[in-house]
C-alpha cells in the first residue's frame, strides 16, 4: 500500500493560493470562499529579491496571510518579488486560478532559491486582490514557502537556501539510505538528518524521474510514482514494508514551468527491516569507533573555576561534539565535573559505556542544574577521551545539556528558570496550556496563544509501564496513544470545547539512553487546538 501525501494548502480565492513543488491527492486541491483582502504584512513593490534588495520574511498563517517577522527569527516564507497585473478577469475554477497565477510567479520564486530544477518542498505562494471571475487589479504579490513551520531561520536573499534552512536539508539533495525527522507531520521535502537507529522520522529509499512531456495528470502522475517506488523498494538492500512507503511528486505548475520531474520515494523508519549490510544509517557505529576526544580545562571544579559553556554539535563523523561557546550568548550545554576514570580501559561495548558514564554524571549534573532528570528536559552529557576497551586518556567530562540552543547564562550564577531564558520545559505546563516547540527541542518551548500557527495544547502526562529493558518507539507510540486518549477525556478539555482533533493526539516518550539512567518514563501528551 502506498500513501500519496497532499501538502497542498487549501486555497483562498481572493486571498493567497499555494502551488506546491509536491503533493498528493488525499486532499482537494482547491476550495473557494469570499474574497479576502490582501497579505498584511508590507512588502516592497520591487522586482524579484536579490542580494541587494530588503529581505522581507513571514509565516503563513490559516487566514491567509502572512505575519511579517525578523529574517533571523524561524519563519517558513519569504517575498520573491511582485509581477504585472495580468490583464482580463480572474479564472473562476479554483485550479486555472492556481496555475495561471502561480505560474506568473514561479520564474520569481525561481530565481530566489536559485534552483534551476525546482526542489521538492519548496512552494510558490502569490497574493491576488481579485476574486474568481472578477477583473484582476493590483500587482501580485510572489513568496517562496518552505514546507516546514519555522524552517528557515535566515534570509535565503542574503545567504542561500542551503544556509537558511538551518539544520534542515532538502531530501532529494540527501543520500540515499538517509534517515531524517520532519519539522512537523505535514512537512514533505525537507528534513534534519538523524541516525536510522533513532527509529524515528523517515528514510529516503529512492529518488525517481517521471518522463518528460507534458503534464499528466495528478492520477496517472501518482501511478508512476507508486509504481516507482514499489519497484524501488523490491530492489532496496533493506526490507521495506510498503505500509510504510510515502511517494512526493509535483503538481502542475512544478512541472510544467519549473520543470520539476523529481519524485522522493520515502518510508517510515519503524517499517524498514536493516541487517548488518543494509545500514545507512549516517551514526557511526560506537562499538568500532573512538569515543568524541575533546579537551576540558584541567583541574576544572564546578563552582570554583570559569564556567564553560558549549553547543553541542557533530564532528563530521557522525559523533557527538562540543564546540566553544559564550554562556552570555543562547548555547545548549555547560561543564559541570570532570571526574577521574573508574578503571584502567573502557568497557569494550559501547551501550555498556554510555550506561556507565550516564551513572557518573547523574549526580553532578543534578547538583548543578537543580532540574529533575526523571522528568523530560535538562538531560546528561559526557566527553571521554580514549577508545573503546582501550586505556582512558584523561577525565570523564559530565555536562549538562538540552534539546534547544536557548540557555543564557551559566548555572553557577543563575537558577534553572533563569538559564531557561524563557522557555519552558514541556512537561511543567498545565493541560489547556499551549506552546511552540524551540527550535531543535520536543521537551521545551515557548508558551503561546493557543491561535497562533504551529501552537500545541499541553494535555497532560503519565509514566510508561516500567520494564527493564528499553521497550521501542513502537511500543511507547501504542502506549501513548492509549493514555493520551485516556488523559484527555478525563482532563474535561473536550467537554470544555478549547481542545481539538483527538486525531491529532500526539507528544514525546524517553528514548533510550534516558530509559535507562536515570530512568526516565514520563510521556507527555498534546494536541493540535480547534
Amino acid at each position: 500500500m502506498f500513501i500519496d501525501r497532499s501538502r497542498f494548502v487549501p486555497a483562498l480565492l481572493g486571498g493567497v493560493l499555494l502551488i506546491a513543488a509536491c503533493g498528493g491527492s488525499d486532499s482537494p486541491s482547491a476550495e473557494s470562499s469570499q474574497a479576502t483582502d490582501p497579505v498584511a504584512s508590507e512588502v516592497p513593490a520591487t522586482e524579484p529579491m536579490g542580494t541587494d534588495s530588503e529581505s522581507v520574511c513571514g509565516i503563513a498563517n490559516d487566514e491567509g496571510d502572512f505575519e511579517k517577522v525578523s529574517c533571523d527569527d524561524p519563519h517558513d516564507s519569504e517575498f520573491a518579488g511582485v509581477v504585472a497585473t495580468p490583464s482580463g478577469n480572474a479564472p473562476l475554477d479554483g485550479e486555472e486560478y492556481e496555475v495561471q497565477l502561480g505560474s506568473l510567479c514561479a520564474p520569481a520564486v525561481e530565481a530566489l532559491v536559485s534552483r534551476p530544477t525546482f526542489p521538492v518542498g519548496v512552494e510558490v505562494r502569490f497574493v491576488s486582490s481579485a476574486a474568481a471571475g472578477e477583473p484582476f487589479s493590483g500587482d501580485i504579490e510572489c513568496w517562496a514557502s518552505i514546507n516546514g513551520p519555522g524552517a528557515l531561520v535566515a534570509s535565503i536573499a542574503t545567504t542561500d537556501l542551503a544556509t537558511a534552512l538551518g539544520e534542515y536539508e532538502l531530501v532529494e539533495e540527501m543520500a540515499v539510505g538517509t534517515c531524517f525527522a520532519l519539522p512537523s507531520p505535514e512537512t514533505v521535502g525537507i528534513g534534519r538528518v538523524v541516525p536510522c537507529s533513532d527509529n524515528e522520522g523517515e528514510m529516503l529509499f529512492a529518488v525517481v524521474d517521471f518522463e518528460d512531456g507534458e503534464y499528466p495528470g495528478e492520477d496517472q502522475i501518482i501511478d508512476d510514482g507508486s509504481a516507482k517506488c514499489d519497484e524501488a523498494a523490491l530492489s532496496y538492500e533493506a526490507t521495506i514494508d510498503d505500509a510504510s512507503i510515502f511517494v512526493s511528486y509535483p503538481f502542475e505548475v512544478a512541472w510544467t514551468d519549473l520543470g520539476l520531474r523529481t519524485g522522493l520515494c520515502t518510508a517510515l523508519v519503524s517499517g524498514v527491516e536493516f541487517d548488518e549490510s543494509a545500514d545507512t544509517s549516517p551514526e557511526s557505529d560506537s562499538s568500532e569507533t573512538d569515543l568524541v576526544d575533546i579537551e576540558e580545562p584541567a583541574g576544572f571544579v564546578f563552582g570554583a573555576a570559569d564556567p564553560v559553556c558549549s553547543i553541542v554539535g557533530d564532528d563530521g563523523s557522525g559523533n557527538e561534539a562540543y564546540f566553544e561557546a559564550s554562556c552570555d550568548e543562547p548555547h545548549n550545554a555547560e561543564l559541570v565535573a570532570l571526574i577521574e576514570p573508574p578503571g584502567e580501559t573502557l568497557p569494550d561495548d559501547g551501550a555498556e559505556a554510555v550506561i556507565l558514564f550516564y551513572e557518573m554524571c547523574l549526580a553532578p549534573v543534578t547538583e548543578a542544574t537543580g532540574a529533575d532528570l526523571f522528568r523530560p528536559g535538562v538531560a546528561i552529557g559526557f566527553n571521554v577521551a580514549g577508545s573503546l576497551g582501550e586505556a582512558y586518556e584523561g577525565p570523564i567530562a559530565c555536562y549538562a545539556t538540552f534539546g534547544s540552543v536557548g540557555w543564557v547564562g551559566s548555572f553557577q550564577d543563575l537558577s534553572l528558570a533563569e538559564v531557561l531564558d524563557g522557555q519552558v520545559i514541556i512537561a511543567d505546563l498545565d493541560p489547556g496550556d499551549c506552546f511552540v516547540f524551540a527550535e531543535d527541542a520536543f521537551n521545551s518551548g515557548y508558551e503561546a496563544s493557543c491561535d497562533e500557527p504551529g501552537a500545541l495544547m499541553s494535555v497532560g502526562q503519565f509514566e510508561a509501564a516500567d520494564q527493564p529493558s528499553y521497550p521501542g518507539g513502537d511500543a511507547l507510540r501504542a502506549e501513548r496513544a492509549i493514555r493520551c486518549g485516556e488523559i484527555l477525556t478525563a482532563s474535561g478539555l473536550m467537554q470544555s470545547g478549547v481542545a481539538g482533533d483527538p486525531a491529532t493526539l500526539s507528544g514525546t516518550f524517553p528514548e533510550e539512553g534516558t530509559w535507562n539512567v536515570p530512568g526516565l518514563r514520563v510521556v507527555t501528551c498534546d494536541i493540535e487546538p480547534a
